[in-house]
């Protein structure tokens, strides 16, 4: 399972610079997006299932209808808990971004 993406501190490090928080946050999402992939390539499978390229593989298949609509329910929560992963990595990380290239203001 994924660290948090709020997480920008390097374990060992007391407090984060603008670049390692960056960096938390740049491998947080790249680590979303694989985790989002993962999903995809099941929801590849299950289409697999329900619509098999040789109609002889329908009959060998049993498989009931809840059954399906079970794994497509879990396949579609979890694709639903990576989206919002990745939107929240990439969200943090656009702010990091915007609030390094913003210069300070004298006082």
């Amino acid at each position: 399972m994924a660290r948090p993406a709020s997480v920008f501190t390097h374990p060992g490090t007391s407090a984060a610079s603008p670049d390692s928080a960056i960096d938390a946050l740049a491998r947080q999402a790249c680590d979303d997006a694989a985790q989002l992939n993962e999903v995809l390539q099941a929801h590849a499978c299950i289409e697999k299932l329900i619509a098999p390229e040789r109609t002889s593989e329908l009959e060998e298949m049993a498989t009931s209808r809840s059954e399906l609509g079970a794994l497509l329910r879990l396949a579609n929560a979890e694709l639903q808990r990576c989206i919002s992963a990745v939107e929240s990595s990439t969200s943090q990380l656009h702010d990091a971004l915007i609030t390094e290239e913003t210069p300070a203001k004298p006082a």
